[in-house]
């Protein structure tokens, strides 16, 4: 399904590559993340798929978090 292949995407600090393989990147993650929000925004996320969202989401929000910092 897209959302295991997203997740194979996201690396174990949180941040989304380009590519499976690849690094973490900041424009990528931050992609991903307003993307799943504009879908949140038309009600195209159901209750359940948000609950599976979530723990991908807050990992990668930490992910931005550090990367803000170290910046």
């Amino acid at each position: 399904t897209e959302l295991k292949q997203l997740l194979e995407l996201q690396l174990p600090e949180g941040g989304f590559a380009w590519f499976k393989g690849g690094w973490t990147n900041t424009y990528m993650t931050s992609l991903v993340l307003t993307r799943i929000g504009q879908l949140k925004r038309l009600g195209a996320i159901t209750p359940d798929l948000a609950n599976r969202l979530k723990p991908m989401l807050l990992k990668a929000v930490a992910y931005l978090d550090r990367d803000f910092l170290k910046q």
